[in-house]
C-alpha cells in the first residue's frame, strides 16, 4: 500500500539523484568538477524557482479574479440544494 501511493514520488527522487549524480561525474571529467557543478546547480536552480515563484504569483492573482462567485450564482446553487433536500 505505501509503495503504490509514494512509489512516483520515489522514482523521481531516484531519478533526479542520478541525473544530478551524473551531471557531477560528466563535469568531473570535464575538470573542476566540483566548482563547475556548484556553480551550474546553483545556476539552474535559481532560474527555476524565479519561474516557479513567478507562475505561482500570476496563476494566484489571476484565479481570484477570474474565477470569482457572484452572490447570485451562490443564491442559485443555494436554492438548488434546498430544492434537492426538500425531496
Amino acid at each position: 500500500m505505501h509503495m503504490r501511493r509514494w512509489g512516483a514520488v520515489y522514482l523521481l527522487v531516484a531519478m533526479f539523484l542520478g541525473s544530478w549524480v551524473g551531471q557531477y561525474a560528466f563535469q568531473v571529467v570535464e575538470g573542476d568538477g566540483w566548482n563547475l557543478f556548484l556553480s551550474a546547480t546553483f545556476e539552474n536552480w535559481q532560474s527555476e524557482f524565479l519561474q516557479l515563484a513567478v507562475q505561482g504569483i500570476l496563476i494566484v492573482g489571476l484565479a481570484n479574479k477570474m474565477f470569482r462567485v457572484s452572490k447570485d450564482d451562490m443564491q442559485r446553487l443555494e436554492s438548488k440544494i434546498d430544492d434537492l433536500l426538500k425531496r
